[in-house]
């Protein structure tokens, strides 16, 4: 893909303030333990194309694309572990200021809700060397601002790209509980979130269960994809908002992907969504349920909470190809 297919990708989001991602093989490995690689014996030959340096298919794992506006900067300094919240997200702030009506309103007031994750790969990722570190560009836009009597939803999208190569393009949306609707200037730039949604039937709609998992999230999880991840918020390490850690969302979602992805050595991923409805918990047990689409690599599930009873990710949708079509693969 070249720079004349980078232009199919609205001119305000590609104009906006490069950040820059550098990262090693380390990082890459780190992360796709983090996700599950790795633990499955069934699965741990086909893993360690993401887990070993000297693997002769060695690549990152597609999932990594998740970590990467956390690990944004702006400054040419890589960064060893980010703050909280992360230089990306500190710079562009939750919502502009030329779409709050009054300049004096504390954002930081209001808690912020993550309730949906989409990400669209458009390339593999370039080849990850032991030695050398890899560096991408991230382009982020803010594409939806919307007030409701709820509060506002703010969804921003980065675009991730390898010197004139697009990556990935992800989509993030927040709400920010309680915010007066009076207070926010409404903004949209892209119609195509709408036909991003992919999987918006009930659960109690699809059928059969394709294959499922149950999973206790040890209290060693969040820690680690913390690391991984570069999302350093405490509340992944104390219990503040609740009566243990929290596991990430995206940690969540990385986790379906790859117990579906583990099953599918050779596939590739094309899109991951998911819309998140409870928190998770340290030691609570989830419960993957997968449904198989006829006659294609495309997959809806769920993850239940089992120790609470009740739907922590919904909607989930992935979709992938054969990887023999896919064009050139990451290697050393």
């Amino acid at each position: 893909m070249d720079s004349r297919q980078i232009q199919q990708f609205e001119p305000e989001t590609l104009k906006a303030k490069d950040f820059t991602v550098t990262y090693t093989a380390k990082d890459v490995i780190l992360f796709a333990l983090a996700v599950g690689f790795g633990a499955d014996e069934e699965c741990y030959e086909r893993d360690l194309r993401y887990l070993h340096e000297q693997h002769e298919e060695f690549e990152a794992v597609p999932l990594w694309g998740l970590a990467l506006p956390f690990w944004a900067h702006r400054n040419g300094a890589r960064l060893l572990l980010p703050p909280f919240p992360p230089p990306l997200m500190s710079q562009m702030g939750l919502i502009p200021q030329s779409h709050l009506r009054e300049q004096d309103i504390n954002l930081q007031d209001y808690p912020v809700l993550h309730m949906f994750q989409s990400i669209e790969w458009h390339s593999s990722f370039p080849p990850v060397s032991r030695d050398l570190s890899t560096t991408l560009n991230l382009h982020p836009s803010f594409q939806s601002i919307q007030p409701k009597s709820i509060g506002t939803f703010v969804t921003t999208e980065n675009i991730i790209v390898h010197e004139t190569t697009l990556i990935c393009s992800i989509h993030s949306t927040a709400l920010i509980l309680g915010l007066p609707p009076h207070y926010v200037i409404p903004h949209s730039v892209s119609k195509r979130l709408s036909n991003s949604r992919k999987s918006m039937t009930r659960s109690s709609e699809r059928g059969v269960v394709w294959m499922e998992k149950m999973q206790k999230i040890d209290s060693n999880v969040a820690l680690l994809y913390r690391i991984a991840s570069g999302d350093t918020n405490l509340i992944h390490v104390l219990p503040i908002v609740s009566e243990k850690p929290l596991l990430h969302g995206l940690c969540t979602l990385a986790i379906a992907a790859t117990f579906i992805l583990q099953h599918i050595p050779d596939g590739t991923p094309t899109m991951l969504q998911g819309q998140f409805t409870k928190p998770v918990l340290v030691n609570d047990t989830i419960h993957i349920k997968v449904w198989k689409r006829l006659e294609s690599l495309e997959f809806d599930f769920v993850v239940c909470n089992q120790t609470k009873g009740e739907v922590c990710l919904d909607h989930g949708y992935f979709a992938l190809k054969k990887r023999e079509v896919c064009g050139n693969l990451s290697r050393l």
